[in-house]
């Protein structure tokens, strides 16, 4: 068995590993920093910008003894929210059309969660009725695959259960 070394909290990380974390980090906040806010028309460098003064503030907070940190956070999703609710139209037709290309790619129920799923009520309609509009095949409604979690942080364990659910049921 190989054995990997693991860096300590408070050990410094050697400078041959350096680069390659600094890659792999970069990758792992990308979703989150880059790919989001740009499907949900947010400029990414505000994201990035805030993602820094955050990544400040866990350093002076921790006093550096975190080996790393990956600042990202889909908090911003909340005010969008707000967003959405009052200017309307362009956020929601952006959230179809992610919601549509995510469908198109696993043709599995998709849901809405987290800080957005409590803002929901304002804007699920319009989702439904742009989605349904873009079925061109017309086999299902898009309120039988887009679903609202209302329970925060909760919406990644009840989609992992619902597809574990769904896969036992294909078995029977």
């Amino acid at each position: 068995m190989e054995s990997h070394k693991i860096i300590q909290v408070e050990e410094k990380v050697p400078l041959k590993l350096l680069l390659p974390l600094s890659i792999q980090h970069m990758f792992a906040m990308f979703g989150a920093s880059v790919l989001v806010p740009f499907i949900f028309g947010i400029n990414p460098a505000i994201v990035l910008f805030m993602n820094g003064v955050g990544t400040l503030i866990f350093i002076v907070v921790t006093k550096a003894k975190s080996p790393a940190y990956l600042g990202s956070s889909f908090a911003f999703l909340a005010p969008a929210g707000v967003v959405i609710s009052k200017m309307g139209y362009p956020y929601v037709e952006r959230l179809s059309d992610a919601v549509f290309n995510i469908r198109m790619l696993y043709d599995d129920t998709v849901l809405i969660g987290g800080e957005l799923g409590e803002y929901a009520d304002y804007f699920i309609e319009k989702v439904w009725g742009i989605l349904d509009s873009q079925d061109i095949y017309r086999e299902e409604s898009a309120k039988d695959y887009v679903k609202v979690c209302e329970d925060g942080e909760n919406v990644i364990a009840i989609g992992a259960a619902m597809y574990y659910i769904n896969q036992a049921a294909v078995r029977l």
